[in-house]
Parts: structure tokens; sequence; C-alpha cells
């Protein structure tokens, strides 16, 4: 058969999707009484929480809301993020990880009740979950996942090969399903989130990126804006501006390729019972769903892929995605991928997020590292429910700074910072 051509690399298919109105940038000095730096998710939930509050609310943006890890996400809405339950339950306990589980969980909420009460045109989707075993490891993963979920009452339908080639084909060896999450284009969310911010008269200023942080004033090329409280919501963040953050996290890199629009026939021999997303329990793991307008979005990487420095060019590493899918589904051998991207995802050593306030200034608080959109909507709230209900509690063993980790921290000079994290996240990902 010959070499099917690879998909063409650009910019994620949102962005032709969504005119972009840029803002005007940060121009002259300011003042107001909170400041948000980063428009994505994250940053876009902080400005919420502060102006349900009633809060003056300034948010500086480098490129436009949405235009970083944001929006080139596969969005995905689900607890299920870089650790599954049962890890958390190694880590955390059964009833600190179920606790964990459902702010993350409360996190996709809070992005699907935003995108409904502002009717924002995002495909946000109900789909169920669908999660798939390879081989003998992972029928274990399975099954510790299923009986972590029964330990504290979340339910699910774990399914042995059997009952899973009824749902979905592919020769899985087992599953766990579940359901109460959604799918969404997160960049039509961020950018339909921004209207509705600004129409409540939040300042928006994009096109402006940070330059200098000076205790709560924020400095860009043509101006600056200052404020009791400042969040920080930023993704790789440049040692110039926090040494400390930098050091904290690093990025984990996928491929994500979009297909042309799949025909009823198709969907029916993919999901013969009902749509899913889906990933598998490899840990370089790949993972699909259909979009609104029923194109297969399909990602996944390598272990070299991940934790490279630079974003990807070259198509080797999406043909391999796709030809791993087309391997499992051959009835789909003919579906045609139309464009990829390289995505990325912050993390930090344990692939928690930090959601703290600076050690050295109060005034200062940082979302760091959170392992997709469910964690970074909900980290941003909480960070910015931290300044109006100073009350509200911390979790810092957990959303903390200085939390342990297997490298410490100055080795990474020696081994290098890929290197070193991916150590770490291994680590991190051992279910004890």
């Amino acid at each position: 058969m010959p070499r099917r051509p690879s998909p063409l690399l650009g910019d994620p298919w949102w962005y032709e999707k969504h005119p972009i109105a840029r803002s005007e940038p940060l121009v002259g000095n300011h003042a107001c009484d909170a400041i948000v730096v980063g428009g994505g998710v994250a940053g876009l939930h902080a400005v919420l929480r502060l102006a349900d509050a009633g809060a003056e609310v300034a948010l500086v943006e480098g490129t436009v809301c949405g235009g970083g890890m944001s929006g080139r996400s596969s969005g995905f809405l689900t607890p299920d993020s870089e650790l599954q339950l049962h890890q958390l339950v190694g880590r955390y306990g059964p009833a600190d990880a179920a606790r964990l589980w459902r702010l993350a969980r409360a996190g996709a909420g809070m992005i699907a009740n935003a995108a409904r009460a502002y009717t924002i045109d995002c495909d946000l989707i109900a789909v169920d979950c669908l999660y798939v075993g390879i081989g003998d490891a992972g029928v274990e993963a399975i099954r510790e996942e299923a009986e972590a979920r029964r330990a504290v009452d979340l339910g699910g339908d774990h399914l042995d090969a059997a009952a899973l080639a009824a749902l979905h084909p592919g020769g899985y060896e087992a599953g766990l399903a579940y359901g109460g999450t959604w799918a969404v284009d997160a960049f039509g969310y961020c950018q339909g989130l921004r209207r509705a911010l600004i129409a409540r008269g939040v300042r928006v200023y994009e096109g402006s990126p940070v330059t200098t942080i000076e205790g709560t004033t924020v400095r860009t090329p043509l101006g600056a804006v200052r404020a009791p409280h400042l969040v920080v919501c930023v993704n790789r963040m440049p040692a110039a501006l926090n040494p400390r953050a930098s050091e904290r996290v690093y990025h984990a890199q996928t491929v994500l390729t979009v297909s042309e629009p799949l025909a009823p026939a198709q969907i029916d021999q993919l999901f013969p019972a009902r749509r899913f997303q889906v990933w598998d329990t490899t840990t370089v793991y790949s993972y699909y769903r259909l979009t609104g307008d029923d194109r297969l979005l399909l990602g996944g990487g390598s272990a070299v892929s991940t934790f490279a420095r630079r974003a990807l060019r070259s198509p080797r590493v999406v043909d391999a995605v796709i030809r791993g899918f087309r391997e499992r589904f051959p009835m789909l051998e003919t579906l045609r991928f139309e464009r990829w991207w390289p995505g990325l995802i912050d993390v930090t050593r344990d692939l928690m997020p930090i959601v703290d306030t600076d050690p050295e200034d109060p005034r200062v608080s940082y979302v760091l590292g959170a392992p997709g959109l469910p964690w970074a909507a909900w980290c941003g709230d909480h960070a910015a429910r931290r300044i109006v209900a100073p009350e509200t509690e911390a979790l810092g063993h957990v959303f903390g700074w200085d939390r342990p980790a297997l490298v410490p921290t100055g080795l990474p000079a020696v081994l290098g910072k890929p290197l070193s994290f991916a150590i770490d996240i291994l680590q991190a990902r051992r279910p004890d």
C-alpha cells in the first residue's frame, strides 16, 4: 500500500473558526484593584472570580486570550489529567484523592457552566470518558482505577475485553467508562469568555508581553499597571520574571491532528453504542475524540518528543501516532488527516499544580503547571478566591511551592531540565 501523505503542519484547527478581535495593548500607567497576567483558561477564571466579587480587574496577555497552551489543547474536560485516581490514592490516600478528583471535576463544570451562561460558541459537547487498557499492564491499571473509583463512590463501568468491544472496537484488553464530562473548543471558549468579561467592564490588554514584575506592578513595553493584588497565570514561566517559579515548571509536548469529517457509517463503526473521549494506559498515551462537526481529533507523542525543548516541526511523530491509530481501526484506513500542530502543557515535577502566594510577597499569587483545562479553571478560580475570601483553605500540602521531588533542586543543572523532569514524572505516576 502506498505511503499516505502527512497532514499539513499549521495552526490549531480552532483558530480559523473564530475571528480574532485583539484588544488594545497596555499603554501608559494605570491602577486597579487586581491584575491577572495570562489570558488562558486559568487567567480568565481568575478574572471571572474577581469580577464576580466586584473588583476592578485588568487582564494582561502577551498575545491574544487563548493564544497559548489553552487554545492549542485537545479540549478534554475530564478530571483525568496526567494522573489517574488510583495514582492519587497511592500518593495522598483515599480521602484526599477523592477530594482532588472532585476539585478537578468542579473545574470542568466551571468551564461548562460559563460556556452556557455566556452562550459562548465553543463546541461544548457532553461526552462520556473511556479509559482503555493495553496489554497485561493496561488490564492491571484499569482494574486499579476501577477499584479506586468504587472505594470513593465515584462509580463507572469496569469492562472486560468482550464488553468493551461492544462499545468500542480497537482490540483493547479492558476499559473503564464513566460520564458527567464534556469536550470543548478551548480557543473558542477563551475568546468568548474574553468578550463576556469585557462586556462586564474588565480591562483586557492584549499584545502586551510582560517585561518585569515589580511587587504588584506589571510592566510591558508600552505601559504599566499596579494594584494591591496580582495573580500570575503564565505558561513556560520565563526565569527573568521569576526564577523560583521558572525552575518548578517545564512543558510536556504532544502532537494533535484533525481529520476530514467522518461519514455516519464511519462513526457507527468507531462508536457503535455511544460516543466517547478515549485515552489509553501507555506512558505516552494516545487520545482521541470527535469534534462537533464529526472530525476525529487525535493526539499522542513519543518518549523522545514529550520533553523536547523545541516545538516539533517534523511530521515523523504525528505520522507514527496516525499509523498506530489505523492499525487498531483498519476500517478507517482511508480517513484523511488534514492538519497537525504541536501542543504543550506545563507540568510540575509531581504533576500537580502550584497555586500559592509568592513566599517573598503574599500580595502576588501564582498558578503554575495546571495539568489540563479543568485544573486550569479550578486553579485560577482558587487563586482569586483566596484574595476575595482569605479564609479559603490553601491546601498547601498539595498545591504549595515546596513539595518534595525525586531529583533535588539544583541537580537539573547537571542532568538538564528535560531529563530531571522526566525522572520525577515517571516516579509521580507510580501508583504507590
